[in-house]
């Protein structure tokens, strides 16, 4: 049985936990193996730790369980940007769930809320230019790219992101339940 429902405060761990175990399968090759086994889980806890205490006004997500284990969470803040509009900050779904309609399920229920919010903003994600998965699954989902630049990295180098887009969150509700 699949369910979603929305991030908690109390989240801060879960959220922590399936964001690491998603950042150390997809973003080997792009961000360095020794960062990934040895920091990523401390950050990505302190992160969400810090993020659930202080979260931006009126960010909101929510978590898709199977079967009532958590397999991926969104995560988004309206108004993030005034040329861009609603920014995914995070969507992932972890390795043995991909592929079977969770992602769609999040952006649905992300683009629903997000048309509550700020139904005349865009949206917009960035992802790392190597992430050729999440990339096609973007593009199927009637995500544009708009932008490529440059962007830090946790472990000092330095890659290409790029900025997909979306004209509002009514076009990317539409384009999900097609």
């Amino acid at each position: 049985m699949v369910e979603c429902r929305e991030i908690e405060p109390g989240d801060a761990g879960l959220i922590a936990r399936l964001h690491t175990l998603s950042w150390g399968n997809a973003y080997r090759g792009i961000i360095s193996d020794d960062w990934l086994d040895n920091e990523l889980a401390a950050n990505r806890r302190n992160f969400w730790e810090e993020r659930m205490h202080s979260q931006p006004e009126h960010s909101f997500g929510f978590i898709v369980l199977v079967d009532d284990d958590p397999a991926g969470f969104v995560f988004a803040i309206p108004g993030a940007d005034s040329r861009w509009g609603t920014l995914i900050d995070n969507l992932h779904i972890i390795p043995g769930h991909k592929r079977q309609g969770l992602g769609r399920l999040l952006l649905a229920r992300f683009a629903i809320r997000a048309d509550e919010l700020a139904a005349d903003d865009g949206v917009y994600l960035t992802v790392y230019e190597e992430n050729n998965s999440a990339r096609r699954f973007y593009e199927a989902m009637g995500g544009v790219c708009k932008e490529r630049m440059l962007t830090d990295l946790y472990d000092g180098g330095r890659a290409p992101i790029l900025r997909y887009c979306w004209e509002s969150p009514a076009a990317l509700l539409a384009a999900v339940t097609r």
